[in-house]
C-alpha cells in the first residue's frame, strides 16, 4: 500500500509491540502491508470454520522470518474449533506485491 495510506492505518493494524519486528532493511509501509495482508489471510482461512469476525488487534504478530510471519489469535476470539491460536502465514514480497498464504484443515 502507498505510504499515506499505510501510515493512517497503521494504528488499526498493528501495535506498538508489533512495530517492533519490522527490520530494518523493510520500510514501514512494506511491514504495514505485509501485517495487513498476512492477518486478512489468516481471518479468512479461520471464518469459515469459526464464523466469527476478528479484528486486526485480535490477533498479534510475534515473529517475522525471510518467508513466513508467525501469527497468535487472542484467546478470547479464538474458537473451540480451531486445534491452535499459532499460525505460520508463508508470504512472498515481490515487484510490490505482497502474496500471503495460509491453510487451516477443518478439525
Amino acid at each position: 500500500m502507498p505510504n499515506d495510506q499505510a501510515e493512517a492505518l497503521s494504528q488499526l493494524i498493528v501495535t506498538p509491540v508489533e512495530k517492533l519486528f519490522r527490520p530494518l532493511a523493510m520500510s514501514s509501509a512494506t511491514f504495514v502491508t505485509l501485517a495487513f495482508a498476512a492477518k486478512e489471510a489468516l481471518y479468512k482461512a479461520i471464518y469459515p470454520i469459526t464464523r466469527r469476525v476478528i479484528e486486526f488487534h485480535d490477533v498479534k504478530l510475534f515473529g517475522l522470518h525471510n518467508d513466513a510471519i508467525d501469527l497468535e489469535l487472542d484467546p478470547l476470539a479464538r474458537s473451540h474449533a480451531l486445534p491452535t491460536n499459532r499460525f505460520s502465514v508463508k508470504y512472498q514480497l515481490a515487484d510490490g506485491h505482497c502474496l500471503c498464504l495460509l491453510a487451516v484443515e477443518q478439525p
